[in-house]
Order: structure tokens, then sequence, then C-alpha cells
């Protein structure tokens, strides 16, 4: 039944999630490749989601997580426009920047 359903929305072009978008994009050359790459990229956008929700939550901006979730969509879209050494150099600093200001408000 799922196959069947998949085929109708392909021939569509409709997609009802993301993870059904990803197994029909990553059939193309390259992409699954590039999509990885960005790994670093990913990781830095959650950790900055993250802290500034966990900023909001210490401080009784939102009750919890699921009001977060109610609010939450893009704006905007950024690529990347620096080598991966730099993003690397960049993912590093960033992580230990979070790492230190974990932990200064208390509840």
């Amino acid at each position: 039944m799922y196959r069947t359903v998949l085929n109708a929305k392909e021939k569509c072009g409709l997609f009802v999630n993301h993870q059904e978008l990803k197994i029909k994009v990553f059939q193309r050359p390259g992409v699954r490749k590039e999509y990885e790459s960005l790994e670093p990229e990913f990781k830095i956008l959650r950790e900055i989601l993250s802290a500034r929700q966990n900023a909001g939550l210490a401080v009784g901006v939102w009750k919890n997580q699921a009001q977060i979730r109610k609010l939450w969509q893009e704006e905007k879209t950024f690529s990347a426009n620096r080598s991966r050494d730099d993003a690397n150099q960049k993912m590093k600093s960033w992580s230990r920047a979070v790492e230190r200001a974990k932990g200064w408000i208390v509840p």
C-alpha cells in the first residue's frame, strides 16, 4: 500500500514529508554526498536553535518545548560560501562557546 501511495505522489510531484522528499532526491547523482557534506552547518544550526530555545526556557519566555515548536517557521535560507576547513574551524569555536555558556543561569 505504501509503495502505491508513494508512486501516485511521485507522478503528481507531491511529497507528504521531509523523509519522502529525501528518498526521492537522494536518487539523483551527487545529491546525497552534497547533503552529507553540509552536516557541519546543520550541527551549527541545531546548536544555535538549541541555545536560543534554552535561553528562552530558562527565563520564562516559553513554558515548554511544545510552545516553541508551535512558533517555529522558516524565514530565510542561507548557503555557506566558505571552505570546508574554515567551516570546521568555526564549528569548533562555536561548540566551545556554547559549552562555556551552558549552565550560567539558574531557573
